[in-house]
């Protein structure tokens, strides 16, 4: 039986994507998909990450980035995080 919900397994992973990457601005995070896999959650999170090519570039460029945080579901905490490929 599942000790975390859906909703408590998404705002851990949201939260955990937007701590660890606070300093590179990232913006539009999303929820894009979920997954329980036995006493763990796969929460894919999505999310627009800004890379100059040149320091002296005027324009950002952005990618949309997918990650997925693993939850442990008996204590709520994330365990891993790993790229999501599209």
């Amino acid at each position: 039986m599942a000790n975390l919900d859906v909703r408590r397994a998404v705002k851990v992973a949201k939260e955990y994507i937007a701590e660890l990457f606070s300093e590179e601005g990232i913006a539009e995070v999303g929820l894009e998909e979920v997954e329980m896999t036995g006493d763990k959650w796969n929460v894919t999170i999505g999310f627009v990450r800004p890379f100059r090519s040149r320091p002296d570039d005027i324009l950002a460029r952005y990618e949309r980035q997918y990650k997925v945080v693993c939850i442990d579901d008996q204590f709520g905490r994330p365990e891993s995080i790993k790229n999501r490929d599209v």
